[in-house]
């Protein structure tokens, strides 16, 4: 995928740096009139430029249609509010190269937009309500689509009335639209296409039978699940080239907004990938000074032109003096998310520990290990979920601590799952890092398998588990192999050790996982929870999504750390 970023620091105070993605460089926009056809014209050919350099297999790059897409606002729609009111809609050059030109000009093969869903992430006051009704209009008229629906949508009407009145306003300042669009209250409809944009409440009830050709959802961090665009998003399946919009700023970290976030920030840094979604995110850095005019601008793109510094200054001002103000402060002026959820592993370390390895090194780990001693964690699913298992190698002739991982998947609802939970399943299958099982549930025959045919190519010292779910295996493993399975519990006392062991390994880049794709996804999913003492262990409650490789990896540190012959007296790694 290639995702475009905005002029971003990830993240906030809360999550721990990322290495950022490559990001559109707009300086050749500057000074440019992105009203004026010429001037338009020689930006997206200089846009077209930069990014041909990385052009995806499968799409292409329409100039022209970008510099429609670019004079479409100027030339039919007028700013609605302050001081700008009244004005031609000339957009910025990060709204019209992060956002616009992309959405717009990319293509597939057949014509259509390669671009199906759009996520952008700014602070308030940045334009992104303009820049939707704009948008919106643009889908209407633009689109040619006979019978176009769109819709703007969010978890109240009033939220949601936001983007469809600045449409609306629209509409009735200019003249050229209101020859093309009638507006309603709650409706703006073209004639020429039997086309309209509608307003829609945030209940999920009645709305099955809608089959949208776009949609705007406002405000995403409110959204408590996705019921609503899920079943708008798919009545879009007869639309030739459909389109999802979602905006926000941050919130808390709960609910569906903090998931889409989470899927967005990955996908983003190429943790995941889905060619077809755009994701635009402009927010503060970890370790940014929020009291400082250099955050203020790198969080905020349209900071002087729709917000004035002196109101940022006044904002930044009134944040020191009040806590509560601190936190609104972050959340609407910087971007950032606040709660008490902590992200662990720093991924720029996580990736340091096999820089020198290639993308796919973790092929080549099984037949290097072969005859060298290890211990296994072994993290058992019941049903639908992944199951997983991490042998680790401690240092050994010179060499390092090594991971090798294993991962099963059940088959059943796997598309499903793909769309739903945007996780590239299929990609990993297709590489060889997952193995997807026929069935409904998690195969443990498979894994007993595999667990045997590792115990005679290694030098297997002990096999933990995670006791959930896994006496039989344990059981049948112990038959053969008398001591060798023992259980590791999960609570605070047996997981800390491990789990700061595994914390300082990665800080250290000592750890070489072979840049294995699916426990990096993992080790960024992971949240951690802490008691009164500084004791740690991962929290899959608290995660944003899987994390059983990590809880693997750390069961095997675990053995590492006591060994079975000695087992303490309270029993937290027990044989059967």
């Amino acid at each position: 995928m290639r995702c475009i970023l905005a002029r971003v620091v990830w993240l906030a105070a809360f999550l721990v740096a990322m290495t950022s993605s490559p990001r559109v460089d707009v300086s050749w926009a500057a000074g440019l009139d992105l009203s004026n056809e010429a001037d338009v014209r020689r930006a997206v050919a200089a846009y077209a430029d930069q990014e041909g350099r990385e052009h995806p297999s499968g799409y292409w790059f329409s100039e022209e249609a970008a510099t429609r897409a670019i004079l479409f606002y100027p030339t039919w729609c007028k700013l609605t509010k302050g001081a700008l009111a009244g004005r031609p809609f000339v957009l910025q050059p990060w709204q019209a190269f992060e956002i616009v030109a992309p959405v717009f000009g990319w293509r597939c093969d057949d014509g259509t937009r390669r671009y199906r869903r759009a996520s952008v992430w700014l602070p308030r006051k940045n334009g992104k309500t303009e820049l939707m009704a704009g948008t919106a209009l643009q889908h209407l008229l633009a689109d040619g689509e006979i019978g176009g629906e769109g819709y703007c949508v969010a978890t109240k009407e009033d939220q949601a009335r936001e983007v469809f009145e600045a449409a609306r306003r629209m509409v009735l300042l200019s003249d050229e639209l209101k020859s093309q669009v009638q507006p309603f209250k709650d409706s703006l409809w073209c004639d020429a296409y039997f086309a309209a944009f509608k307003l829609l409440g945030g209940r999920a009830e009645g709305t099955h039978g809608k089959g949208p050709s776009f949609r705007i959802a406002d405000e995403l961090h409110e959204f408590k699940d996705d019921r609503l665009l899920q079943f708008l998003d798919q009545g879009m399946g007869a639309r030739l080239q459909p389109m999802s919009w979602d905006i926000s700023t941050a919130g808390l970290q709960q609910g569906y907004g903090w998931e889409l976030w989470n899927t967005c920030r990955q996908l983003a840094d190429g943790i995941i990938h889905d060619e077809r979604a755009l994701v635009v995110i402009y927010a503060a850095g970890e370790t940014d000074d929020p009291y400082d005019p250099a955050t203020w601008a790198k969080a905020n793109p349209n900071l002087g032109v729709s917000i004035p510094v002196i109101n940022m200054r006044d904002a930044a001002n009134m944040a020191r003096r009040n806590t509560r103000k601190e936190n609104d402060f972050k959340r609407y002026n910087l971007n950032l998310w606040v709660g008490q959820v902590l992200r662990w592993l720093k991924m720029e370390r996580w990736a340091a520990c096999s820089a020198h390895r290639r993308a796919d090194g973790w092929r080549d780990d099984e037949a290097a290990l072969i005859g060298r001693q290890c211990y296994i964690g072994v993290d058992l699913a019941s049903t639908k979920d992944l199951c997983a298992e991490i042998l680790v190698f401690p240092p050994a002739g010179g060499d390092g601590w090594r991971v090798l991982c294993r991962f099963w998947l059940p088959s059943a609802d796997l598309e499903e799952r793909i769309r739903t939970e945007r996780v590239p399943y299929d990609l990993w299958r297709d590489a060889g890092a997952v193995i997807i099982s026929e069935g409904d549930v998690a195969d443990h025959d498979a894994i007993k398998a595999q667990l045997l045919r590792d115990i005679e190519r290694f030098e297997v010292k002990n096999i933990g588990f995670d006791p959930w779910n896994a006496h039989k295996l344990m059981t049948e493993l112990n038959e053969i192999y008398p001591d060798l399975a023992v259980r590791v519990s999960q609570n605070m006392a047996t997981m800390s050790g491990p789990s700061k062991l595994l914390e300082r390994l990665v800080l250290k880049a000592e750890l070489d996982h072979g840049n294995h794709p699916v426990l990096r996804w993992m080790a960024d999913n992971v949240a951690t929870i802490t008691d009164t003492n500084g004791n740690i262990k991962p929290a899959k409650n608290k995660s944003t999504q899987k994390i059983d490789g990590i809880v693997a990896l750390i069961i095997a540190l675990a053995l590492t750390e006591i060994a079975p012959e000695a087992q303490t007296p309270s029993g937290f790694v027990t044989s059967m």
